[in-house]
């Protein structure tokens, strides 16, 4: 059986079960706070959202908007909608209160002017690095304890736990549809 060495020189086997006796007890370590990470992060949004009489989808779509504007792609009102798992009536629903609060901006593109793109405010960059600013400094002081192979490997384990969660909230959709009984809806509130 194969095996896979890690920077650390620990191994792994090609079946990806760990030789090491204590790897049990880490995934359990790791997903417990993880979880514990979703549950506080959705808290801070959900502060951040009282604060400034938005919904926590609402929330949502400007970090969406926002991190695609960053990545100098700014998305479209279809593009927001996949993201939040929503209608594009109800992703309109959103921008409208978005752009009535001043938080977003409607804007033709300018290779197509067919095309509407969504654009993050500046009052809105305001009004979020006024609120965050104290958490990314409590963020970069633990990041700055972690040597670059370490944030490395967080940042690949973050992406890819990231990309599992959106994988299995699609098949869960596909599964159980818009309404099931086990609580799985097509998206969040709108």
């Amino acid at each position: 059986m194969g095996q896979r060495r890690h920077d650390d020189g620990d191994t792994t086997a090609a079946g990806g079960q760990h030789e090491d006796p204590s790897r049990p007890g880490l995934r359990d370590e790791i997903m417990a706070a993880v979880q514990r990470m979703g549950v506080s992060s959705r808290r801070v949004g959900d502060v951040f959202a009282a604060r400034e009489g938005l919904h926590s989808t609402d929330v949502e779509a400007l970090l969406f908007v926002m991190q695609a504007q960053a990545r100098s792609d700014p998305p479209t009102a279809g593009a927001l909608a996949d993201s939040l798992g929503v209608s594009t009536g109800a992703a309109t629903a959103v921008i409208d209160r978005l752009e009535r609060a001043g938080h977003l901006e409607r804007h033709r593109d300018h290779r197509d002017r067919r095309k509407v793109i969504l654009r993050y405010t500046d009052a809105a960059r305001a009004v979020a690095e006024e609120f965050f600013s104290p958490l990314v400094a409590l963020s970069d002081d633990i990041l700055g304890t972690l040597s670059v192979s370490e944030l490395r490997t967080v940042a690949r384990f973050l992406a890819a736990l990231t990309d599992a969660m959106d994988r299995h909230t699609c098949a869960a959709r596909d599964r159980h549809g818009p309404s099931s009984p086990h609580g799985v809806r097509p998206g969040p509130e709108v």
